[in-house]
This record gives structure tokens, sequence and C-alpha cells, in this order.
């Protein structure tokens, strides 16, 4: 059935198809690759590097692909060049031609974007699927010969192309199987997990962080919006952005507006409702003045709130008596009998405690106290196998800001 579908849309080009409809259905079909992890993929790129083997990243647009390419690029103090294919003519790789009048020859001239020396670095191919067969085709000899023309590619460059899937309602053309056959592949797919340890590391919003913890599934809704025809939909750097609005600007009507306009009307009404239940949790210097059962008390049982206290709590927190403290009231939350997944919730919480105590360098002593030794022992959920020195670079309460994944 997948073949006759394929040799219809083929056997029907001429009949009213247009070449975008055509490769969106075929490159779907085609994609057989398990997706990995934003992380998982900057993983792979060591070895990739190494043996600077050009490399594609699939992926729904706004999940990061070009961000791994940026961190990668940065921690290992590689040049990078962002070459943004759709945005230049197939000529324009070969370079401006000219006459060598000595020789009675036409010459071309090196683009100032083509690495030539041998300084280490990556080329990137950005928006290669949305650049029609001619120029995919000019970048072949790119792919496979590291040159175009006369001119070569430096030998400590590295070749890594990035373009967005089928089904994602995008502009995209067909690779070709001699392009493709030229690359390694990875589909690079949004994980919630992955990105909210990012989001945390890198401090974005405490009511985005809270209420992405409370509903995963709202991380991306590029599927969604291919089904409904819808314009705007949520992705990782959406949510980003969102974090940034809510950061610069504190006019409730502007908020609104500008975070539907990030992340559609629907996200957003429901993002706006789990703001306002986080309204209500109380404030929480008041709660650390309360003894944990009175603190648990006063928590509102909804899952906003407990996700919010999670972001909130550590950030009230200064000495180890404060930590403590804190630990106590999280085993007072969990000890109240519900069907929300406090235990689970708690996990997070002492995880981002502990963080907090090796940015007070109090890690040591939190971990070495009878108290945590008690929370350790009566625990289900296991705990992250943090470091300390682990923590002290991922902490999102460092003052140093770490580059972006999303």
């Amino acid at each position: 059935m997948k073949h006759n579908t394929i040799m219809t849309l083929r056997t029907n080009r001429r009949a009213g198809f247009t070449l975008v409809e055509l490769v969106a259905v075929v490159a779907l079909l085609e994609l057989n690759l398990t997706p990995i992890t934003p992380s998982k993929a900057l993983q792979c790129f060591p070895s990739l590097y190494k043996l600077r083997y050009p490399t594609f990243l699939h992926g729904d647009p706004g999940i990061g692909k070009s961000s791994i390419v940026r961190q990668f690029a940065k921690r290992r103090q590689l040049r990078l060049i962002d070459l943004r294919l759709s945005t230049i003519e197939a000529i324009d790789l070969r370079g401006l031609p000219t006459i060598d009048r000595d020789k009675a020859e036409t010459v071309w001239i090196k683009p100032e974007f083509l690495p030539t020396d041998e300084s280490p670095g990556i080329l990137f191919l950005d928006e290669f699927t949305a650049v029609e067969e001619r120029m995919q085709a000019a970048c072949l000899e790119l792919l496979l010969d590291r040159r175009i023309g006369k001119h070569q590619i430096g030998p400590n460059w590295w070749i890594v192309a990035a373009g967005n899937l089928a089904s994602d309602g995008v502009i995209i053309y067909e690779m070709t199987t001699t392009t493709a056959s030229r690359l390694v592949h990875l589909h690079v797919a949004a994980d919630v997990g992955d990105w909210l340890e990012w989001a945390e590391t890198n401090r974005l919003h405490f009511d985005v962080l809270a209420y992405l913890r409370a509903h995963p599934q709202q991380l991306t809704t590029t599927e969604q919006q291919s089904e409904t025809g819808h314009v705007v939909g949520a992705t990782p750097r959406g949510w980003e952005r969102v974090s940034e609005i809510l950061k610069e600007n504190q006019d409730s009507e502007i908020r609104r507006v500008l975070v539907e306009g990030v992340v559609g009307r629907e996200v957003a009404n429901s993002f706006f409702l789990s703001v306002s239940e986080l309204s209500l949790l109380p404030q929480i210097d008041n709660l650390m003045l309360q003894t944990p059962e009175r603190a648990a008390a006063m928590v509102p049982s909804q899952v906003e709130a407990l996700y919010g206290l999670c972001y909130g709590l550590p950030a009230c927190c200064h000495s180890l008596e404060d930590l403590l403290h804190g630990l106590a009231v999280w085993t007072a939350i969990t000890s109240v009998q519900d069907t929300l997944p406090r235990e689970e919730i708690q996990t997070l919480a002492v995880e981002l405690l502990l963080q907090r105590a090796a940015k007070l360098q109090l890690f040591y002593e939190f971990t070495q106290h009878a108290d945590y030794s008690e929370y350790l022992r009566t625990r289900h959920q296991p705990l992250k196998p943090w470091a300390a020195h682990e923590l002290r670079e991922t902490s999102i309460f460092t003052d140093a800001p770490t580059a972006t994944v999303a």
C-alpha cells in the first residue's frame, strides 16, 4: 500500500500534485530512524567529528537542532559557519566567476563562507530540506569530496546539515538517495525530561518549569498543529521565548497576548490557567517559618502547586538549617494520602535541594546529616546519581549561564 501511494503520487505529478505534496508523503515513509533526544545526539558528536563523517539532523522545528551544533562548537572551541541554504542560490556555492586573462579562462572566486584553512571548525548547512533538488545536488560534491570545484575544504572541518521532517507541515523537498547515502542520519526528537534538565540549568521562568512538569505533553504540539491546520503551536524553542517574555513583562494582558503569539491560543489558555493555580501557593518565605506539618497543610492539593513549590523552595534556602527544614516539609507533604504523584514530585524536589546545597557549599554536610539518611532509607523513587562537582556545574542557581540546547 505504501508503494502504491508513492507510485500514484509520482504518476500524477503532472496532473496537479505539487512537489511539496509529493515529497512530504515519500519522505515521511522513508525516515526509518529511531528518534533520539538532543542530549543523546550531542553525545554522538565527538565520534562523528573525529571521523569527519558528514551528518544530517532530522527533527521538528524548534527542538534545538542548530543549538546542538552551536553547543558542541562552543564546548570544543571550534569555529562555526552557519550557512542557511535557503538564503543562497546553487551558483553561490561555487563562487563568483571571473576571467583569468593570463590563462584566457574562467575561474571561480572562493565564496567567503567556504572554509579552506586548517583551523578546526564546523560548516553547518541548515534548512537543507527547504531547498530544491538543484541546490541539494550542488552540495553533493561538498558532502562527498569536501570540495566545490577547485576549492578544497580544510582537513579539520566537519560538515553538519539539518532539516525539518515532512510531517511538520513545513515546505520540504525530498532528499535524493544519492545525497542521503553520503550522510550519517540522526532523528532528533523533543524529550520533556531532557529539555527540563536543560531548562532548570539555564534558569527558565518558574511558571514554565512548573507547567511543563505538570503537562509534559505540551512541550511540543507540532503534530496536533499539522492535524488541525493551526499556524501557531508549542515547541521547545517557543517555551524558551515564553520564559523570556514572563521575565521581561509584568503586565498580565500583554503577557497573555505575547505568549499566545508564541504557543497558540489553546496552549496559552492552559498555561495561564495553570499560572492562576500556582498563584494559590502561599508565600514560600512564610511556609519556611511554619512547622513541616503546618506547611504541608498550607500547600494546595494540586499538581501545579507541588511542582511550583519544587522550584520555589530551594531559592529560599540559605543555610544547612533551611535545607533540612525544606526536606522535612517535603517529607510531610509526601505523607498526605491522595491520588497525586507526591513521592515522584518529592524526588525532583530533593534533587533541587541537593543542587542548592552544592551551590551553598553545603553538599557534604547536607548529605551526611541523619535527616537526609532517614529520607534515603524510607524513599522508593530512585535519585539521580548526583556528584558534588556535577551539581556545581549544572545547578539552576549558578551565576554562569550554560550553552543552549533548545
